[in-house]
């Protein structure tokens, strides 16, 4: 991703602002269910986990990762859209001039 370049995330997610609703808790433990079961069938993987996103953690997995969060809307029933930016590199500094001894 380039300097400035955009991350749009759009879908169900669990926002950190309040009780989610029942759909997303279905959804959430259907994503589990799912992981679950794809990891017995496949013993010799390292196991597999699998959730619905959360905001507040996906906002710290991206700035961990030099993302800045943007903004974040609510879109329908339990879906938001999350705009995150590559950080625009810092100003680049005059060189320091070096003193030289008489």
């Amino acid at each position: 991703l380039g300097v400035g370049g955009l991350v749009f995330l759009c879908g169900p997610f669990f926002d950190g602002q309040g009780a989610p609703g029942d759909k997303s808790l279905l959804y959430n433990e259907a994503l589990k269910s799912f992981a679950k079961e794809a990891s017995n069938r496949q013993p010799s993987l390292p196991p597999l986990t699998w959730n619905m996103p959360d905001i507040p953690q996906v906002r710290g997995y991206a700035e961990a990762a030099g993302l800045e969060f943007l903004d974040q809307k609510r879109i329908g029933s339990g879906w938001m859209a999350v705009v995150l930016r590559q950080r625009l590199s810092p100003p680049r500094l005059a060189p320091v001039m070096q003193q030289q001894s008489p």
